[in-house]
């Protein structure tokens, strides 16, 4: 039998791309993929203060998927990466994601290979 656990992959400059799937497909497997690209936001609660058992379990299952998506991605990060995420709530999956998508998207070739080319096609 052979273990279904995917090996970590580090973020770093030249594994970015593969950085980037793993970790979406780590959001696919905690069922967490809106919670990533910001569709899925935390359920809201009552201004009456008041919340339903079923509402306080829609947010605690929310809240499991989004703490397992945290662990898994920050799992991936260096030093120098939770410094460049410093400022970033340690659970905001989303926010921390991104600054990373952004800080490497501009550097990746790749990425600034389409981007001429959508540029080529105005």
């Amino acid at each position: 039998m052979t273990d279904s656990t995917p090996t970590v992959v580090m973020l770093s400059q030249a594994s970015f791309v593969k950085w980037k799937k793993y970790i979406e497909r780590r959001a696919l497997r905690h069922t967490a993929l809106g919670i990533l690209d910001g569709t899925v936001s935390r359920p809201a609660t009552p201004s009456s203060g008041s919340i339903s058992d079923a509402l306080q379990a829609r947010i605690d299952k929310y809240e499991e998927r989004k703490s397992k998506l945290a662990s898994d991605l920050l799992e991936t990060l260096d030093e120098g990466h939770m410094a460049l995420i410093d400022a970033l709530e340690i659970d905001n999956v989303k926010g921390i994601y991104d600054k990373l998508c952004d800080h490497y998207a501009t550097k990746d070739i790749g990425t600034r290979f389409y981007s001429a080319i959508d540029l080529l096609c105005i």
